[in-house]
């Protein structure tokens, strides 16, 4: 290779070097862009599949959100009062849309209030647009999940837009501890099994002082509510929980049920037996005036 060769070839290696360094620095990392893994966990390589992410945009005017929010005893607003003060702009909204059109990326759902914007495409585009990898890994006790390999990043130009992303990874957030306790702290348990209210406090490190009393748990549900009731009343008797105020409520109605419906139908059969018997009477007074009225004729005749 002659000089003026190499010489052409480390300017461009050069080149190259500086816009990686460009790109790199002009990116961020959001909150929840690390990559998450259990311990002991074994890489079993890329995946290729579609996956969707979700970005966190920053609210407007944030500041005044936390103001607002310290307020002791502030009132309540409504959606349409939120979205009027603090919801991010249409723009902020399109700007990450622009970004994920870019990067074959697409747009499926934004929040009534824009503060969540859902992206989904394929493993690659998405990889490609963070900065990162989707890889399979296989947990100690040979459960499988999809993780990211690195640490996303996003453009500097979302920065004052874009504050968190989720869905990098099929672990959920409340299993990072496993990565750092022994099984002896959570004795008896197998991670990714489910947790009762007493192996969650061993597996937090949560002390016997720390019951929960006083905090409101709220399950959402829709349709008919009946199953998901029983299912609560069970998961208290199992675990012995007190009684919330919704399967309490529906025990009591279960009581009242039959005693009601036997009185409603007793009441709706007195009613029928009544107006027969009445009928029968008005049908017999009616035959009689006939009959008299008949001997009447006959004898003036």
């Amino acid at each position: 290779m002659s000089r003026s060769s190499r010489l052409v070839s480390s300017v461009a290696t050069a080149a190259l070097a500086a816009l990686a360094a460009a790109q790199s620095a002009a990116a961020f990392a959001p909150a929840g862009a690390t990559p998450l893994r259990t311990s002991g966990s074994s890489d079993l390589g890329a995946v290729t599949q579609t996956r969707s992410v979700t970005l966190t945009l920053v609210p407007r005017d944030a500041a005044g959100l936390r103001a607002f929010d310290a307020q002791a005893g502030h009132p309540l607003l409504t959606p349409a009062q939120f979205a009027e003060r603090f919801a991010p702009s249409q723009e902020a909204v399109g700007a990450v849309q622009s970004w994920a059109t870019a990067h074959g990326l697409t747009l499926d759902s934004v929040s009534p209030d824009r503060l969540l914007v859902r992206l989904s495409g394929s493993s690659t585009a998405l990889g490609s647009a963070l900065g990162i990898s989707f890889h399979r890994f296989r947990a100690a006790d040979g459960s499988s999940y999809v993780s990211s390999t690195a640490s996303a990043a996003l453009p500097n130009s979302l920065a004052g837009t874009v504050s968190a992303i989720s869905g990098l990874s099929d672990l959920g957030r409340a299993q990072l501890d496993l990565v750092h306790r022994s099984s002896a702290a959570t004795p008896g348990l197998s991670f990714p099994s489910s947790y009762g209210p007493k192996e969650l406090s061993s597996l937090y490190g949560a002390s016997a002082a720390q019951t929960g009393v006083g905090q409101t748990v709220s399950v959402i549900a829709e349709g008919d509510l009946t199953k998901p009731k029983a299912d609560l009343a069970q998961f208290e008797s199992h675990s012995a929980c007190p009684r919330s105020r919704g399967t309490r409520s529906t025990s009591a109605r279960r009581r009242a049920t039959p005693k009601a419906m036997t009185s409603g139908i007793s009441t709706r059969s007195t009613r029928r037996a009544s107006h027969r018997v009445s009928n029968r009477s008005t049908s017999t007074s009616a035959r009689r005036s006939k009959t008299k009225t008949s001997r009447r004729r006959s004898i003036d005749g």
